[in-house]
C-alpha cells in the first residue's frame, strides 16, 4: 500500500471528511464563529464561499493572514444566482454588516497585492489548514 494511500485511510478514519478540489477549498479556507444573530468570520483566502444559519444576519469580519496594509476593503456577494452578482455590502475589517439573515454570501478582500506584484507578503496560513490544502491537492492529483 503506498503511503499516500495510507495517509488518506488515516485522514478518513478521523470522522467525518469532505475531500474537494482546490477552488472549493480555497472558498472554504475561513473560520466562522457564531453568537446568535452574528458571523464572525476569519478568513484566510481572498474570496470565501459561505451559508449563514436562519437566524444570523450580521458579519464582523477579520482577515488575520493579511498585512492590514493589503486589506483596502471587504465585499459582500450574494449567491442566490449563478454568474457575476453585484456587490451588496463594502466594509472595513472588525466592521459590522447587516446582511439577509440565512443568506448565501460570497466574501471577498480587494486591494494589493495583485499576481504582478513585486512586494508580496507570505499568507500566514494556520497548520491544520496548510495540511488539510496538502492532502485534498494530494488525492486530486492521484484520482483517490
Amino acid at each position: 500500500m503506498s503511503a499516500v494511500r495510507r495517509t488518506v485511510e488515516t485522514v478518513n478514519s478521523l470522522g467525518p471528511v469532505d475531500w474537494m478540489d482546490a477552488g472549493q477549498l480555497f472558498a472554504t479556507n475561513f473560520r466562522a464563529e457564531y453568537r446568535a444573530t452574528r458571523a464572525v468570520l476569519e478568513l484566510y483566502s481572498r474570496r470565501v464561499r459561505l451559508q449563514l444559519p436562519g437566524p444570523v444576519g450580521e458579519l464582523q469580519i477579520w482577515t488575520p493572514g493579511f498585512a492590514p496594509e493589503d486589506v483596502t476593503a471587504l465585499t459582500i456577494r450574494p449567491l442566490a444566482q449563478p454568474g457575476d452578482q453585484p456587490i451588496l455590502q463594502r466594509a472595513k475589517p472588525g466592521e459590522v454588516i447587516a446582511v439577509p439573515a440565512g443568506s448565501a454570501l460570497e466574501v471577498g478582500i480587494e486591494g494589493p497585492p495583485g499576481p504582478d506584484s513585486r512586494d508580496c507578503r507570505p499568507l500566514r496560513v494556520p497548520l491544520r489548514l496548510a495540511l488539510r490544502r496538502i492532502l485534498s491537492e494530494t488525492r486530486d492529483r492521484l484520482r483517490l
